[in-house]
């Protein structure tokens, strides 16, 4: 079973209702993450936050593999 299936609902409701809001937060967090072509080492990942407004008082997280702004950019493209 794919339990991602069954949260995916939630996280696309959770995801739309931050979109409803007049301003939205964003902020990245540098995370570790395996690096498949070195073993044992780490190269650096990103997590966004986006946070809602206080109508949609809702944060709806994304990963990036960097900091570029390509990643926020596609998240808040029909914003």
């Amino acid at each position: 079973m794919n339990w991602g299936n069954l949260v995916k609902p939630l996280v696309d409701l959770i995801i739309r209702r931050v979109k409803q809001s007049k301003v939205i937060h964003t902020d990245d967090t540098r995370v570790p993450v395996q690096d498949e072509t070195v073993k044992g080492k780490c190269k650096s990942g990103r997590i966004w936050t986006n946070i809602g407004d206080e109508d949609n008082p809702y944060i709806a997280y994304d990963y990036t593999p960097d900091r570029t702004r390509a990643g926020p950019q596609k998240f808040l493209a029909d914003y």
